[in-house]
């Protein structure tokens, strides 16, 4: 069967691609949340952000509390100011750990598919390192505020070894938390089962039922999406994130804000001769757009595909 978009509708695709790589937006195609990434993959929110805070804020505001009541807990080499903004920047930068944690459990998703045990020894890993450095910047820190003379490293390993039998549990405890709950989020997505095998296209006076594994990938041109099946190239009149709403059997993925992806029918990944961003090679011998934003999520999306 011959292709059945006219090259006016091909030129509203290109026009339309173009579009969307000078504004970032896609016309007739609604914005997408943040919360989850391919095939129900989570991806980090900014509110997250908050709840990252929740177990150093609580830190600090008991260390805050004791220092301002107690006077002999203030620390004789600064002010009493200074010190509270020293320890609000210290536990600040627990902050950034949830967020390690993530990147590093996405990381290892991408590496080794979604081996729970492989990412929770990397986890581990990230644990030791991520609570060593941050008790050891404790131990400079008090060294700082509290020691009366000249110190160097014999007694910054001593003071090291001191500060981790006071504060290591307890770090050690709170990364745990922040661990497990990322560890829940990443793998406890439950994708929707399939609901149907074929996709309908009306055309030209006729319906034609098109099997899922005869589309090689869908490109949105405006309000409209392309169709690029076996049987040739077919216009229908909706929107691209509407198509992958109907679709959505977790074999489709979303390689660009313009382009949905069948991960059965790709066979390579390669940069654009440009440098613009990706191209994502298919069993049909043609080319879609693989945008650099969707180029972690795609590849991971890829690895869940059978």
């Amino acid at each position: 069967m011959k292709s059945l978009t006219t090259n006016q509708d091909a030129n509203v695709a290109e026009k339309a691609l173009k579009t969307e790589e000078e504004t970032g937006s896609f016309p007739g195609e609604p914005k997408h949340g943040i919360g989850v990434g391919q095939s129900g993959s989570p991806r980090w929110q900014a509110s997250y952000w908050i709840l990252a805070a929740l177990i150093p804020f609580v830190f600090y505001a008991f260390e805050a509390a004791m220092r301002t009541s107690y006077p002999e807990t203030q620390a004789p080499n600064v002010s009493l100011l200074a010190q509270l903004s020293i320890m609000f920047a210290f536990y600040a930068v627990w902050v950034l750990v949830p967020w390690l944690v993530w990147q590093s459990v996405a990381s290892s998703i991408r590496a080794n598919g979604r081996d729970i045990r492989k990412a929770g020894m990397r986890l581990v890993v990230v644990g030791v390192a991520s609570c060593t450095a941050h008790l050891l910047l404790l131990t400079i820190i008090l060294l700082s505020m509290y020691s009366q003379q000249a110190w160097g490293p014999r007694e910054l390993l001593y003071s090291f070894g001191e500060v981790c039998l006071g504060n290591a549990a307890m770090w050690f405890m709170a990364y745990a938390v922040a661990a497990s709950l990322v560890l829940y989020a990443r793998f406890s997505v439950v994708r929707r089962p399939p609901q149907k095998s074929r996709y309908e296209v009306r055309q030209n006076g006729k319906i034609w039922s098109i099997p899922y594994d005869e589309i090689s990938w869908i490109k949105a041109a405006g309000n409209y999406a392309e169709l690029h099946t076996d049987r040739g190239q077919m216009l229908v009149r909706k929107t691209l994130s509407f198509v992958e709403s109907e679709i959505a059997d977790g074999t489709f993925i979303k390689s660009h804000r313009s382009a949905l992806v069948n991960g059965k029918h790709v066979i390579a990944i390669k940069n654009q001769d440009d440098g613009s961003g990706y191209a994502v090679e298919l069993r049909n011998g043609e080319s879609a757009p693989l945008s650099r934003r969707h180029h972690a999520d795609f590849r991971e999306a890829l690895l869940s595909i059978d």
